[in-house]
């Protein structure tokens, strides 16, 4: 039977919650946990306990013992407080051997615990658009049904988790009451009438391991960026040297661009899919200058036949006389010869190569200053996130 005292308004219950392990579902909608919960309450009615619970002595002529505490199995008979996960998908209790749960008397302080180790599923969204710098909440809530009329106001006193896994690391732990639901939503009929203090929470707030997704996505698709910034230096007539050379970078980047895609199963784009992107344009970019080195070494041949032939129109071959293009190419040129020397580019289109010059000191400055705005963006906000505990 509930407890009926008059001179209490309610019942404290004393939630204890240890989370012993955890691990995110692959579909990132739900934290899966192997935790124990422990019921406290104290019960006037354990004045004296039934002969049946105390065991007899050995000897008859002996009088009963006294027990501190006793621990039992079969509790049917026993009030047990309602209560169960408010966001919890599913819960089986651990059977080793038999269900782990139990009931611990405590006669002469006249107080009960219920405990029992269950295997959870609770509901947690994973908000994943800054993977894998991103931060989740999810919460492990535990409510009274107050359907039964026990008027029970639930305290959470204790709350344990590992620090991490090896997935993600606990930075934050907080215990309070949460806002009760006034219906239930499967049956809104049966009008629950909940006390303010008959929902409690422990919320934890988690951070990923980055070292996992470096190890894996960031070193090798950087270096594969780096192997293709090789071609620059490689002549023009080894061109099928060099289409072959990035055909086989770009397809790895593909393959492991797809294995990081496959990380998250959300439609958010995350900062993981954006350096992806990154390296694969710096690559595609890539093949574009592969196809101008050869629009310069013969843009240099021609102009030198028209000119031995007097073929040049009075406008120029910049595309006009003192045009915005010829400027650029001029700019250009003397950046070339402030860094390689005074080369002329002209005299050798295939092995002096203008293009491949100018993508030697291009493409490594942009790569690295893509790096750089990455990591500022990024990186800062989650090592915050990551040491504070």
């Amino acid at each position: 039977m509930p407890i009926n005292n008059a001179d209490q308004k309610s019942l404290q219950v004393n939630v204890t919650l240890y989370i012993n392990l955890f691990r995110g579902t692959d579909n990132e909608l739900h934290i899966d946990a192997d935790l124990y919960l422990c019921l406290k309450w104290y019960d006037y009615r354990l004045l004296t306990l039934p002969e049946e619970i105390i065991p007899p002595p050995i000897n008859t002529s002996e009088p009963r013992k006294t027990y501190g505490k006793i621990q039992i199995t079969d509790y049917e008979r026993l009030w047990i407080p309602k209560v169960y996960f408010r966001n919890g998908v599913q819960s089986n209790v651990i059977n080793s051997l038999r269900d782990l749960q139990y009931v611990s008397i405590y006669p002469e302080k006249h107080r009960l615990k219920y405990c029992q180790r269950s295997s959870t599923l609770f509901m947690c969204h994973f908000i994943t658009s800054n993977l894998p710098f991103d931060e989740q909440n999810c919460y492990f809530e535990i409510e009274s049904l107050d359907i039964w009329n026990d008027n029970v106001t639930l305290n959470i006193t204790k709350f344990r988790m590992p620090d991490g896994n090896e997935q993600f690391r606990v930075r934050e732990q907080v215990t309070d009451y949460c806002q009760p639901k006034i219906q239930d939503p499967f049956n809104p009929n049966l009008g629950y009438n909940l006390t303010q203090n008959s929902c409690v929470f422990a919320r934890v707030q988690l951070v990923r391991h980055v070292g996992y997704y470096i190890m894996r996505y960031y070193t090798p698709t950087a270096l594969l960026v780096l192997m293709n910034f090789v071609q620059f230096w490689t002549p023009t007539v080894c061109a099928p040297g060099r289409a072959i050379f990035t055909g086989v970078i770009e397809m790895t980047m593909k393959s492991v661009s797809i294995t990081a895609y496959g990380e998250t199963s959300s439609r958010h784009v995350t900062s993981l899919f954006w350096w992806q992107w990154g390296c694969q344009f710096f690559i595609f970019v890539s093949e574009i200058e592969y196809a101008m080195i050869f629009g310069w070494a013969h843009f240099v041949v021609d102009k030198h036949h028209a000119r031995k032939n007097n073929y040049t129109s009075p406008d120029g071959y910049y595309f006009g006389k003192n045009n915005w293009y010829k400027k650029c190419g001029a700019a250009i040129t003397k950046c070339l010869h402030f860094i390689f020397g005074p080369i002329d580019f002209f005299a050798d289109p295939v092995n002096r190569n203008k293009v491949d010059y100018f993508a030697r000191v291009l493409f490594p400055a942009t790569f690295f200053f893509y790096i750089c705005l990455y990591v500022v963006a990024s990186f800062p906000p989650w090592a915050w996130k990551y040491r504070m505990h």
